[in-house]
């Protein structure tokens, strides 16, 4: 098949994409919406096409995995931002403009019709952001594709990840079994498999407790992070106890300046008092626990 593809510049557009990964519940969302308040970003809050398509990145042909995922970044949604057609106007929701970008800007584009003609001066001066916790395993694949990408990965203490999501009960029998909270999966024997459960692992996955799934996500996640080449790491602990040289920090990383909002949001960030099982490792199987407590003491 003749190969296929856009144009040049769109190449370069994502290439210098920026990505915030890292495990659910260690701070991807903050991290998100400050990377968002920074100057000529726009931002897609865990794009569910990309979910799909990272799934796949193993799978597709190269050059088929790159048209779907450069179609999607630039054309789909860099361009529908810009115009106003494809931004979050949901005041009530984390990932709003609102919360983020001031309100003239906003009022800009969506007090006037934008041909793609017009969009394109536009996009050059833009950077693309966007979030997805869980795809750390992914990611070392893509940066072959796009050297350039800047990635972000959040890290976290293992207590805390795994209480959050304890609470959130994604990992149960009864999730797994009858929702469809996590995705894409593949099946097996009633249960739904994440994505980036390994496929040899599926039977194990389905027979393992709530506990040791969780586990199993935390040590996949972390794992892959030494293997993604000019890796950005973020300690949430440290984005909570100093949020403003954190932000600093990371707007000249990403070669990005503050924006109107970028101060209001970090005045934001602080602890939230809940309880806490700090013992809930010593649950675990000790060769699970130690893997687990071995990239813990990295965040």
């Amino acid at each position: 098949m003749d190969r296929i593809g856009l144009n040049k510049h769109i190449y370069d557009k994502c290439n210098e994409a920026i990505i915030v990964s890292g495990g659910a519940r260690s701070g991807t969302t903050i991290t998100g919406k400050i990377i968002h308040s920074f100057q000529n970003v726009e931002y897609a809050f865990e794009p569910p096409m990309l979910f799909s398509l990272f799934s796949l990145i193993n799978i597709l042909d190269e050059n088929h995995w790159k048209l779907l995922y450069e179609t999607y970044l630039y054309e789909e949604f860099l361009m529908a931002a810009l115009s106003g057609r494809g931004i979050n106007c949901n005041f009530f929701d984390d990932s709003s403009i609102y919360k983020v970008k001031s309100e003239h800007l906003i009022k800009e584009r969506l007090n006037k019709s934008l041909r793609k003609v017009d969009g394109e001066p536009l996009a050059e001066k833009s950077r693309i952001a966007y979030k997805m916790p869980g795809v750390v395993p992914f990611l070392p694949k893509l940066k072959t594709y796009y050297p350039g990408t800047s990635v972000v990965i959040m890290l976290r203490k293992a207590p805390y990840v795994f209480n959050s999501l304890l609470e959130k009960g994604w990992f149960n029998d009864r999730m797994l079994q009858e929702e469809n909270v996590i995705w894409p999966n593949r099946f097996l024997d009633g249960f739904r498999i994440p994505f980036w459960v390994e496929p040899e692992d599926d039977k194990m996955w389905c027979a393992m407790n709530e506990l040791h799934r969780v586990a199993y996500y935390y040590i996949r996640i972390n794992e892959h992070v030494t293997y993604i080449p000019d890796c950005i790491t973020i300690r949430y602990d440290d984005l909570i106890e100093s949020p403003k040289q954190m932000a600093m920090t990371l707007a000249d990383r990403l070669a990005l300046s503050f924006g109107e909002k970028t101060d209001e949001i970090l005045n934001t960030v602080k602890y939230t008092k809940k309880n806490r099982d700090l013992n809930i490792l010593e649950n675990l199987k000790p060769e699970i626990r130690d893997k687990v407590e071995l990239y813990s003491s990295f965040s």
